[in-house]
């Protein structure tokens, strides 16, 4: 039997693809949750997780979307919405 192994560029390229239709109007991803006790997360820390990858996705192929995408993920990061009292 063979298998097909696809490298960790185009994994990442896939994943941001289908990660592009979760993106809010304001730029943010979807809220997530952390540890045993399933506490829920706002999306800041998946926002921020998804900013790295688009522009890293970006820069593989050079596709405007994934640039597009970022830049909404970064405006949102700096937003005051996120940012109350200009911290964090």
């Amino acid at each position: 039997m063979t298998r097909k192994y696809i490298t960790l560029y185009e994994c990442l390229t896939k994943s941001a693809i289908k990660a592009l239709s979760l993106q809010q109007k304001d730029g943010s991803m979807p809220a997530g949750h952390n540890g045993p006790y399933n506490d829920l997360e706002t999306p800041v820390r998946n926002t921020g997780h998804w900013l790295m990858t688009f522009l890293k996705v970006y820069e593989i192929t050079k596709e405007i979307r994934f640039l597009n995408a970022a830049t909404k993920a970064l405006c949102y990061l700096l937003s005051k919405q996120v940012r109350p009292r200009d911290k964090t």
